[in-house]
């Protein structure tokens, strides 16, 4: 129960802040000719020490979700190389920037739709065959006191913000959004 508590709770926040979000965003691009940004959002709703707020806020976000995916597959890429872990995060990290640097956005969108696609079949794959592995009896025991520490990564885990623009985008529309 403790950590359904903190997955659905932090699922919650971070639902309720995006719907938010994309209204704000909505409205905006509806205000705007231009493509609509956290900057420029924050610059109309904040003026420039907003702007300069948000954005740094914003790149910490990045940098921060950049990093922990960065680590994790140079975790799993190094043993694979035989390379030491700090040798695996480097050939993960100069991959995917030489990836990202010669290929088009929209080349480099659908290699992320396509892997995205492959993560989520491979996650059903994973469940089908492991839900029989599961052992119900260990659900009982619940430990609270270890949920504040596990807020941060589930946070991590689920953050939806960083896509909202780009949501919005795509779809256009208050109505296609909602």
């Amino acid at each position: 129960a403790p950590s359904a508590c903190v997955l659905v709770g932090c699922w919650l926040l971070l639902n309720l802040q995006s719907a938010i979000l994309a209204e704000l965003l909505i409205d905006e691009s509806n205000d705007s000719d231009s493509d609509v940004s956290y900057s420029s959002l924050a610059r109309s709703t904040l003026g420039g020490g907003g702007e300069r707020a948000v954005g740094t806020l914003f790149v910490v976000l990045m940098v921060a979700t950049l990093a922990s995916q960065l680590s994790k597959a140079g975790g799993l890429v190094a043993p694979l190389l035989g390379l030491p872990y700090a040798a695996g995060v480097v050939v993960v990290a100069a991959s995917l920037a030489a990836f990202s640097a010669a290929n088009t956005p929209r080349l480099v969108s659908r290699a992320n739709g396509v892997l995205t696609a492959g993560f989520a079949a491979s996650l059903a794959v994973l469940c089908a065959f492991g839900a029989r592995l599961a052992d119900p009896a260990l659900l009982v025991r619940a430990d609270w006191a270890a949920c504040p520490a596990s807020i941060p990564s589930v946070l991590q885990l689920l953050v939806f913000c960083e896509v909202i623009p780009t949501l919005v985008a795509l779809l256009g529309s208050r109505a296609r959004v909602r």
